[in-house]
């Protein structure tokens, strides 16, 4: 690849850092998602071009449960990246439930 991008972990935030959908965690799922396709279209790259996926979870059951909002809009691009998911006990912002880290290449 000629261009690799490292996306630190992207959470259900606005664009001034104020957490959205306090307990609800596929809306924080879906909404950290578009978090990280912003910075990918910023880039001039898509989900298409992730190469690896880490999905760290307050709540590992309740991310498993909403894991279709990351594997929908993967499906949409084709892509089927390798990815973890890490059970931890709390995320930097109070309430945040889940945070998306990805590596893009193109």
């Amino acid at each position: 690849p000629s261009q690799l991008l490292t996306i630190a972990g992207q959470g259900s935030v606005d664009e001034t850092g104020l957490l959205l959908h306090e307990g609800d965690v596929t809306a924080q799922i879906a909404l950290a998602m578009a978090n990280v396709e912003a910075v990918l279209t910023a880039a001039e790259m898509t989900l298409a071009d992730v190469v690896r996926l880490t999905v760290y979870a307050v709540d590992v059951d309740a991310v498993l449960a909403g894991y279709g909002a990351i594997t929908e809009r993967l499906a949409a691009f084709g892509a089927t990246p390798p990815a973890t998911l890490v059970g931890i006990t709390h995320l930097a912002i109070p309430g945040m439930l889940v945070e998306i880290e990805v590596t893009a290449a193109h």
